[in-house]
Protein backbone atom coordinates (compact mmCIF):
# COMPACT_ATOMS: atom_id res chain seq x y z
CA UNK A 1 0.00 0.00 0.00
CA UNK A 2 1.43 3.35 -1.06
CA UNK A 3 0.72 6.14 1.40
CA UNK A 4 1.07 9.52 -0.26
CA UNK A 5 3.20 11.99 1.65
CA UNK A 6 1.65 15.11 0.14
CA UNK A 7 3.59 16.96 -2.51
CA UNK A 8 6.76 17.45 -0.52
CA UNK A 9 8.44 14.44 -2.05
CA UNK A 10 9.42 13.17 1.38
CA UNK A 11 8.61 9.57 2.27
CA UNK A 12 6.37 8.72 5.19
CA UNK A 13 7.58 6.41 7.91
CA UNK A 14 5.17 3.75 6.62
CA UNK A 15 6.69 3.81 3.11
CA UNK A 16 9.14 1.16 2.05
CA UNK A 17 12.27 2.29 0.24
CA UNK A 18 10.72 1.18 -3.03
CA UNK A 19 7.52 3.16 -2.43
CA UNK A 20 9.45 6.22 -1.27
CA UNK A 21 11.49 6.27 -4.49
CA UNK A 22 8.32 5.86 -6.56
CA UNK A 23 6.64 8.68 -4.66
CA UNK A 24 9.60 11.03 -5.16
CA UNK A 25 9.57 10.25 -8.89
CA UNK A 26 5.84 11.01 -9.12
CA UNK A 27 6.37 14.34 -7.34
CA UNK A 28 9.22 15.23 -9.70
CA UNK A 29 7.10 14.29 -12.75
CA UNK A 30 4.20 16.37 -11.43
CA UNK A 31 6.48 19.38 -10.90
CA UNK A 32 7.87 19.03 -14.43
CA UNK A 33 4.35 18.83 -15.89
CA UNK A 34 3.33 22.01 -14.02
CA UNK A 35 6.44 23.74 -15.36
CA UNK A 36 5.71 22.56 -18.90
CA UNK A 37 2.06 23.69 -18.76
CA UNK A 38 2.97 27.11 -17.43
CA UNK A 39 5.82 27.34 -19.94
CA UNK A 40 3.54 26.60 -22.88
CA UNK A 41 1.25 29.48 -21.98
CA UNK A 42 4.22 31.78 -21.29
CA UNK A 43 5.74 31.04 -24.70
CA UNK A 44 2.38 31.68 -26.38
CA UNK A 45 2.08 34.99 -24.49
CA UNK A 46 5.51 36.04 -25.77
CA UNK A 47 4.50 35.20 -29.34
CA UNK A 48 1.30 37.20 -28.86
CA UNK A 49 3.38 40.15 -27.63
CA UNK A 50 5.50 39.88 -30.78
CA UNK A 51 2.30 39.95 -32.81
CA UNK A 52 1.16 43.06 -30.93
CA UNK A 53 4.45 44.80 -31.82
CA UNK A 54 4.03 43.87 -35.49
CA UNK A 55 0.43 45.12 -35.40
CA UNK A 56 1.48 48.48 -33.94
CA UNK A 57 3.97 48.82 -36.79
CA UNK A 58 1.25 47.89 -39.33
CA UNK A 59 3.06 44.68 -40.32
CA UNK A 60 -0.18 42.73 -40.42
CA UNK A 61 1.14 39.61 -42.18
CA UNK A 62 3.94 39.29 -39.62
CA UNK A 63 1.45 39.86 -36.81
CA UNK A 64 -0.83 37.13 -38.17
CA UNK A 65 2.16 34.76 -38.32
CA UNK A 66 3.07 35.52 -34.69
CA UNK A 67 -0.51 35.09 -33.45
CA UNK A 68 -0.83 31.86 -35.44
CA UNK A 69 2.39 30.57 -33.87
CA UNK A 70 0.96 31.37 -30.45
CA UNK A 71 -2.17 29.38 -31.31
CA UNK A 72 -0.06 26.40 -32.38
CA UNK A 73 1.80 26.51 -29.07
CA UNK A 74 -1.49 26.84 -27.17
CA UNK A 75 -2.76 23.63 -28.78
CA UNK A 76 -0.11 21.91 -26.65
CA UNK A 77 -1.70 23.37 -23.51
CA UNK A 78 -4.79 21.25 -24.14
CA UNK A 79 -3.09 17.94 -24.89
CA UNK A 80 -3.38 15.30 -22.13
CA UNK A 81 0.32 15.48 -21.26
CA UNK A 82 0.01 19.20 -20.51
CA UNK A 83 -3.61 19.90 -19.59
CA UNK A 84 -4.89 19.63 -16.07
CA UNK A 85 -3.14 22.32 -14.05
CA UNK A 86 -5.70 24.53 -12.40
CA UNK A 87 -6.06 27.79 -14.27
CA UNK A 88 -3.80 26.88 -17.19
CA UNK A 89 -6.58 25.64 -19.46
CA UNK A 90 -8.65 28.77 -18.78
CA UNK A 91 -5.63 31.00 -19.30
CA UNK A 92 -4.84 29.16 -22.54
CA UNK A 93 -8.46 29.52 -23.73
CA UNK A 94 -8.46 33.27 -23.00
CA UNK A 95 -5.13 33.73 -24.76
CA UNK A 96 -6.38 31.70 -27.71
CA UNK A 97 -9.50 33.90 -27.99
CA UNK A 98 -7.31 37.01 -27.87
CA UNK A 99 -5.03 35.68 -30.61
CA UNK A 100 -8.00 34.81 -32.84
CA UNK A 101 -9.48 38.30 -32.29
CA UNK A 102 -6.10 39.87 -33.04
CA UNK A 103 -5.82 37.86 -36.26
CA UNK A 104 -9.29 39.16 -37.14
CA UNK A 105 -8.11 42.74 -36.51
CA UNK A 106 -5.10 42.20 -38.78
CA UNK A 107 -7.31 40.66 -41.44
CA UNK A 108 -9.74 43.59 -41.27
CA UNK A 109 -6.85 46.01 -41.73
CA UNK A 110 -5.77 44.01 -44.78
CA UNK A 111 -9.31 43.77 -46.21
CA UNK A 112 -9.31 39.98 -45.71
CA UNK A 113 -12.89 39.95 -44.48
CA UNK A 114 -13.46 36.21 -44.83
CA UNK A 115 -10.39 35.46 -42.68
CA UNK A 116 -11.61 37.93 -40.06
CA UNK A 117 -15.05 36.31 -40.06
CA UNK A 118 -13.53 32.84 -39.65
CA UNK A 119 -11.46 33.81 -36.61
CA UNK A 120 -14.31 35.68 -34.95
CA UNK A 121 -16.57 32.69 -35.50
CA UNK A 122 -14.01 30.42 -33.81
CA UNK A 123 -14.02 32.63 -30.72
CA UNK A 124 -17.80 32.95 -30.65
CA UNK A 125 -18.22 29.17 -30.80
CA UNK A 126 -16.80 28.91 -27.28
CA UNK A 127 -17.50 32.44 -25.99
CA UNK A 128 -20.74 33.65 -27.63
CA UNK A 129 -20.66 37.04 -25.88
CA UNK A 130 -17.03 37.93 -26.57
CA UNK A 131 -17.31 41.68 -27.28
CA UNK A 132 -14.33 42.10 -29.62
CA UNK A 133 -15.26 39.00 -31.60
CA UNK A 134 -18.82 40.27 -32.03
CA UNK A 135 -17.67 43.74 -33.06
CA UNK A 136 -15.04 42.46 -35.49
CA UNK A 137 -17.49 39.94 -36.92
CA UNK A 138 -19.79 42.87 -37.68
CA UNK A 139 -16.95 44.69 -39.44
CA UNK A 140 -16.02 41.54 -41.41
CA UNK A 141 -19.61 41.02 -42.52
CA UNK A 142 -19.93 44.67 -43.54
CA UNK A 143 -16.77 44.29 -45.61
CA UNK A 144 -18.52 41.48 -47.48
CA UNK A 145 -21.70 43.56 -47.94
CA UNK A 146 -23.63 41.11 -45.76
CA UNK A 147 -25.42 43.94 -43.99
CA UNK A 148 -28.31 42.06 -42.38
CA UNK A 149 -25.86 39.64 -40.73
CA UNK A 150 -23.68 42.61 -39.75
CA UNK A 151 -26.71 44.23 -38.14
CA UNK A 152 -27.37 41.05 -36.15
CA UNK A 153 -23.72 40.94 -35.01
CA UNK A 154 -23.65 44.62 -34.00
CA UNK A 155 -26.93 44.21 -32.11
CA UNK A 156 -25.41 41.29 -30.19
CA UNK A 157 -22.28 43.36 -29.51
CA UNK A 158 -24.48 46.26 -28.34
CA UNK A 159 -26.20 43.91 -25.86
CA UNK A 160 -22.79 42.98 -24.43
CA UNK A 161 -20.96 46.31 -24.67
CA UNK A 162 -23.83 48.76 -24.23
CA UNK A 163 -25.26 51.60 -26.32
CA UNK A 164 -22.66 54.09 -25.15
CA UNK A 165 -19.57 52.23 -26.36
CA UNK A 166 -17.92 54.35 -29.08
CA UNK A 167 -17.15 51.32 -31.26
CA UNK A 168 -20.78 50.21 -31.12
CA UNK A 169 -22.06 53.69 -31.93
CA UNK A 170 -19.70 53.83 -34.92
CA UNK A 171 -20.63 50.33 -36.08
CA UNK A 172 -24.35 51.05 -35.82
CA UNK A 173 -23.88 54.19 -37.92
CA UNK A 174 -21.74 52.37 -40.47
CA UNK A 175 -24.29 49.58 -40.89
CA UNK A 176 -27.15 52.07 -41.20
CA UNK A 177 -25.27 54.20 -43.74
CA UNK A 178 -24.20 51.14 -45.74
CA UNK A 179 -27.80 49.95 -45.88
CA UNK A 180 -28.88 53.37 -47.03
CA UNK A 181 -26.32 53.39 -49.84
CA UNK A 182 -26.91 49.79 -50.85
CA UNK A 183 -30.71 49.86 -50.83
Amino acid sequence: LLVAGGFSGEPLATDTAEHAALHKERVRASAVAVHVRSGVVAVAALLKADGNDFFKNKKFDDAIAAYTSALVVLEEATCPAVAGEEGVEEEAADLSATCHCNIAACALNSNQFLVAEEHCTLVLASQPKHPKALYRLCMALMGQDRLEEAQTAVDAAKDVMGNEDPQIVTALLQVAMSKMWLY
